[in-house]
């Protein structure tokens, strides 16, 4: 899986929201069912030639001895899960992200693909599934060439095989009112009465800039602003006017 995104829209703490989401989504209902063990990999350097450098990785990361295999080793790893009967193990492997220092190029995101759709995927055992993720963090050029290539450079036989394929998710974009909205409702201390004041106040000053927002949400909750200052910073503002349309 690829993600990717302006730094400043929440690209580099992608992985721990993920990990986060995961947590919250999975009740003890969907616990039942399957659980999600995140295995952290750094990308190797250099990489002019990633797949054998990958490969170097996970077999070190699995501890793979002289003579082993990566089924082999991929099946202990699994085992090692302990799960009530009748749940599915899911290994997620997280790759990080590649900031705008170090960028990847075209040749070496075909060979992260490469190595996971053809090669790990083939070996994963068949009681388990494994996630792979490379979040990406590039300028908005950057982002843009990327999605384009994502969604119409990658080979067919790099894309998918008979046991994996790959998924690249939308461009992370700026906070959408709904999501803070939900946010500030069951994560954050602020009254539900000022949750929709704030939200506004929060998206005029930040622009939906993740970071941005996570700065100021973190210095409310760490007591250095307040809620009710950040639900009134806008209302000495003009109200806004919107020429009645139809929506046709």
């Amino acid at each position: 899986m690829i993600a990717y995104g302006e730094a400043p829209h929440g690209i580099v703490a992608l992985p721990d929201l993920l990990e986060q989401h995961v947590e919250d989504a999975c009740d003890q209902e969907v616990r039942a069912t399957i659980h999600v063990v995140r295995d952290r990999l750094l990308l190797p350097e250099p990489r002019h030639d990633l797949e054998t450098s990958l490969h170097d990785v996970v077999c070190s990361a699995l501890n793979i001895s002289l003579g082993g295999t990566l089924g082999g080793a991929l099946t202990i790893r699994f085992t090692s899960i302990h799960t009530d009967r009748g749940t599915r193990k899911i290994l997620w492997i997280d790759w990080g992200v590649v900031g705008t220092d170090e960028p990847l190029q075209r040749t070496q995101l075909l060979a992260w693909l490469r190595y996971h759709v053809q090669r790990l995927g083939a070996h994963c055992p068949a009681e388990g599934r494994i996630v792979a993720t490379l979040c990406v963090a590039a300028s908005a050029p950057g982002c843009r060439k990327l999605g384009a290539f994502l969604e119409r450079g990658v080979p067919d036989d790099v894309a998918r095989t008979a046991t994996a394929s790959y998924t690249a998710l939308p461009e992370l974009l700026p906070v959408q009112r709904s999501d803070l909205v939900d946010y500030l409702e069951h994560h954050s201390s602020c009254p539900s009465c000022q949750i929709g004041a704030v939200a506004d106040a929060l998206l005029h000053a930040t622009g939906g800039r993740f970071e941005a927002l996570v700065e100021r949400i973190e210095a409310v909750e760490h007591r250095e602003q307040t809620w009710d200052r950040l639900a009134r910073a806008r209302v000495h503002d003009p109200p806004e006017t919107l020429d009645d349309e139809e929506f046709r």
